[in-house]
């Protein structure tokens, strides 16, 4: 049985909430963020805003240039969370199976419960005249038979759409896009995918992934399968994602950056705060996950599930170094870093070792023991690594 997956995107969250508290601001070019006397950024901006050019991260005074007579609004974060809370109570109505993304997203499995409204478009439909007569906010809906999908047809016509990217639709509706809509496609990775001769996703479906792999290493085989409009991440309950066995650590800089020699060494920091919880946990990890926000604060993240379960910084390390996009980050600068493992299983069992000579693996897993223990007795920063010096100088 085929999945059936909605994303819904709550158009212009936060002034589509200002203008409901002020109903004076409907129809007007509303910005949500600092003011433009005071180096401000843009949080968000209605669709009144958008025409003008202006969009989210914006400086407040760029956007006060392209539109006088935009009126900012402060926002309250407070009202924003109770509203997002009492949509997802209405999407709870429709599934029990909602994953939120943010404060103003979320993917819902409907596989077993569309049936009761006859068709996804129609439990879709009735979603969406929900949340508008309840909270008098629209949003936009994507249909798809997997996440990915169901997140790209929901960035097609909005504000207030209902759209639809089944996987007959994709000759149609995906493979004529241009390559920067997928998801994970930055302007660096754009601007190689083109010197390769790629502009669409047609382009790149077509394209062999053996190259692609070649250019782009593990993101390349990411990339052919995306382009092929497959994606088999599931969504995941709240009650789920509680349960879910996972550990990360994530640091937002005080200044944006693209010096990797500095990224690589918060990489290898987060990395050892994530194993030293699992050491102390007993876990070992099956899946490395890398997170990256840039300046923009448009945030992307990957993960590759390794042939073994671990709880060694370096493998853990080098496995996140893979899934860094390079690329972007000397174009974009980074504003956070996050490195997490999934997919965690109780370390029970020591892995068999030879009698008369210890394998590399038991070595690693033993001297991580020794720099945890030594933390212990002395402090956590009584043993650090050289690598993650350039860092620790700046913190």
């Amino acid at each position: 049985m085929k999945r059936v997956i909605l994303h819904i995107d709550m158009d212009a969250f936060f002034a589509q909430v200002e203008q409901v508290k002020n109903p004076a601001l409907r129809g007007k070019p509303i910005i949500v963020g600092g003011d433009a006397g005071h180096r401000g950024v843009v949080a968000t901006c209605s669709y009144e805003a958008r025409k003008y050019g202006i969009h989210s991260a914006m400086s407040s005074a760029e956007a006060r240039r392209r539109c006088p007579h935009a009126i900012f609004v402060g926002g309250n974060l407070t009202n924003y969370v109770y509203i997002s809370a009492q949509i997802q109570d209405i999407m709870n109505d429709y599934t029990p199976i909602v994953e939120p993304t943010s404060i103003d997203e979320a993917y819902l499995d409907i596989t077993e419960s569309y049936h009761l409204y006859g068709t996804p478009e129609k439990l879709a439909q009735d979603l969406k005249d929900n949340i508008k007569k309840r909270l008098q906010l629209t949003c936009t809906v994507g249909i798809a038979e997997n996440k990915l999908l169901a997140k790209t047809a929901s960035d097609m016509n909005k504000p207030d759409g209902l759209n639809t990217l089944w996987m007959n639709e994709l000759e149609e509706k995906f493979f004529p896009m241009e390559i920067r809509k997928l998801r994970g496609v930055g302007p660096q990775t754009e601007k190689a995918l083109k010197r390769l001769g790629i502009n669409t996703l047609r382009d790149l479906k077509d394209y062999p992934e053996k190259k692609l792999s070649q250019n782009f290493g593990l993101h390349g085989e990411h990339l052919s399968k995306m382009a092929h409009g497959l994606s088999d991440t599931p969504v995941h309950s709240f009650e789920e994602m509680e349960d879910e066995k996972s550990m990360s650590h994530e640091h937002t800089l005080y200044e944006d950056t693209s010096d990797l020699i500095f990224l690589k060494s918060l990489m290898i920091t987060l990395t050892d705060k994530v194993v030293a919880r699992l050491k102390k946990a007993q876990f070992l990890a099956k899946t490395v996950r890398l997170k990256i926000r840039y300046s923009d604060f448009s945030t992307i993240t990957r993960e590759v599930t390794l042939n073994s379960m671990t709880d060694d910084v370096n493998t853990i390390y080098k496995t996140a170094l893979t899934l860094l996009p390079v690329d972007d980050v000397v174009s974009n600068k980074v504003r956070l870093v996050g490195v997490g493992v999934t997919k965690l299983h109780e370390a029970v069992e020591t892995p068999q070792i030879e009698l008369f000579e210890e394998s590399s693996i038991s070595k690693k897993g033993k001297s991580g023991d020794v720099v945890e223990d030594i933390r212990d007795k002395f402090g956590k920063f009584s043993i650090v690594r050289a690598s993650s010096l350039p860092y620790r100088w700046e913190h």
